[in-house]
């Protein structure tokens, strides 16, 4: 049982303690908080994990402060932290 509606999904389920769980389930906790109080959120990547994983940070900032966020964004992909899909979607077009 979910405690919110879950839309449809172009993203895959990811693999926790062995079984399958949907995106939702494992971005939405982290994600509504900051949405439910208009405060913008900037994700970054900050590597890569043992597995090859990417690992990412969330940023928060007050409100109107998006000016400031995407700064910080361009600055931390200026430094080299970019994307890199994990190996198993690296070959999925």
């Amino acid at each position: 049982m979910h405690w919110w509606p879950r839309p449809p999904s172009k993203h895959q389920p990811i693999l926790l303690d062995g079984r399958p769980v949907p995106y939702m389930d494992y971005s939405m906790p982290w994600l509504l908080p900051w949405s439910a109080c208009g405060n913008p959120v900037l994700a970054v990547p900050a590597g890569t994990s043992v597995e090859g994983l990417p690992i990412g940070v969330q940023i928060g900032a007050p409100h109107y402060a998006e000016d400031g966020l995407i700064h910080f964004g361009k600055e931390v992909e200026r430094l080299g932290f970019g994307f890199v899909p994990p190996p198993a979607q690296a070959s999925i077009p």
